[in-house]
Order: structure tokens, then sequence, then C-alpha cells
């Protein structure tokens, strides 16, 4: 696996952005630059990534198509993401599938309404048909109150988009809403690999507490101080192929992240 930060970090330059990678033993990145940076400002990044041996793992949409009148500047946007991870060899460009009302990764009913699926569903094979790839895979980020929300419903999403370029981005605490897979990890990270290993394409690595109280409540922590069995994510991981990106994320600054990394390595061996 390559195992990286997938956040971006103040820096300066492309080369103090690659040397920060090299300090700490990072080899995947999520590619910090946007489409509309110029090209010759793209060019240097990847030269850099290039240089230091980092898999530039993602390019991020992170807007919903689905919010009030914005599916056609959402679909322009995901184009064009989408042509920047292809001209940069990312291994993917993600999003979420988007939810249905005014906030862009909010919870709503009408985000589990068999409309909105069938939406979804249209709005990603309208986008590959738009976008030709040869270099990146377009894959949704699983969440707890959105599709897919489950290992079998993005199982399901695979089919119905049924492109050669749509693939798999496992994030499986976001797929701890409820708390049976708190305390049953193991089994909810077996059967996402059992379904969706062959798609997988990008990996985010979290860890997650259940707080106390009557109201159930998760938050994300620091890997290795949670109840996320990483050591038997990690055993599943080696399934993949050896290129397979893994990002850290969430956390507060570049200290913390270089923290993560020796923990995640630690509990690797």
């Amino acid at each position: 696996m390559k195992l990286g930060i997938g956040d971006v970090f103040p820096h300066e330059t492309a080369e103090e952005w690659g040397r920060k990678f090299v300090e700490i033993g990072a080899t995947a990145a999520s590619f910090p630059l946007r489409y509309s940076d110029s090209v010759s400002k793209i060019d240097e990044y990847v030269q850099v990534a290039k240089d230091c041996s980092i898999q530039i793992a993602e390019v991020g949409i992170w807007q919903s198509p689905f919010q009030k009148n914005q599916l056609a500047s959402v679909f322009e946007l995901a184009c064009r993401q989408l042509e920047l991870a292809d001209y940069v060899h990312a291994r993917c460009c993600v999003n979420i599938s988007g939810a249905f009302g005014e906030v862009w990764d909010g919870c709503y009913a009408a985000n589990y309404a068999e409309e909105s699926y069938d939406q979804i569903v249209s709005f990603i094979q309208k986008l590959l048909a738009k976008i030709p790839l040869k270099n990146t895979y377009f894959v949704i980020e699983s969440m707890p109150w959105m599709i897919p929300d489950s290992p079998e419903q993005y199982k399901k999403l695979v089919k119905d988009v049924n492109h050669p370029r749509f693939g798999v981005h496992l994030d499986i605490c976001n797929w701890m809403n409820q708390p049976y897979w708190y305390v049953h990890n193991r089994e909810l990270i077996k059967k996402s690999f059992d379904l969706l290993a062959p798609f997988t394409k990008s990996i985010h690595l979290k860890d997650i507490m259940l707080e106390p109280g009557s109201v159930v409540r998760f938050r994300e922590t620091m890997p290795g101080t949670g109840q996320f069995d990483i050591a038997y994510l990690l055993e599943n991981i080696r399934q993949l192929p050896v290129d397979t990106p893994v990002l850290l994320e969430h956390l507060s600054s570049f200290e913390e992240y270089t923290t993560a990394l020796k923990r995640v390595i630690e509990i690797g061996k």
C-alpha cells in the first residue's frame, strides 16, 4: 500500500510540499491544486511528486449536484476536476454522492429515496460519458447517511453504473452509523473487502470512539486511540494491489499526521 495524508498542509512551494512527505515517510497524497490553477504550476507539483516517489492518490470534488439549482455548476466542476485527475494520473477523482438538501453533505430523508438513487446513478453515468478517462477512476466516498451507506449498497451502485472507470473508495469508519458496527467492526471490514475488494481504488484510514451518554455519538480520533481494528483493516488491505493509496485524514496539524503515520506503521508491523 501507499500510506499518506489526505489533507493539504501549509507550504510555500511544491518542493517544500514534497520534502515534508519525504521527511515523515509518506508515499501518497491528495493533490493540493485545482483545475483552475495554471498548467505550469500543476506540472510542477506532478514532477515533485514523481521525484519524491509520492503517489497522487486523489483529486477531490466535494460538492453535491443535488442542492437547489446546483446540478449544472457541480456537473461542470466535476468534469474539470475529473480531467485534472486524469491529467495528473491520480489514482482516483472522489466525491460523495451528494445530499438532497441545503447542506451539501447533510442528512436528509430524501437522501434515501428511490428516485434519489436513480439520480445519483444517472449523474455518474453522464459524467463518465462526458469525460473519457485513461489514467484515473471516478469514485464515491462511502458516507453514514447517504448513498452508499453500506457495502451491499455500494456493490449495487457499481453494478448499476456499469462503467469500467467507476470504482470504490472505502472509508469504513463512515459506515459506523449504528453501535452494532462499532462493536463488530471486524465483521464490517470483512464484509467490505469480501464485496468490494475487486473494485477498490483508494482508502481513507481513521479511528473512531463512541462517546459516553444515552445518545449515540461517534467521534473520529487519532489512529490507535479508538476502537477501530486498524490491524485487521491493514491485513485486508494487503490483498489489494501494492500501489493502493491509504490516506489519513481529519487531523488538526502536520505534527499530528506525523504521529498518526508512525502509529499506523507500527500497527502494521
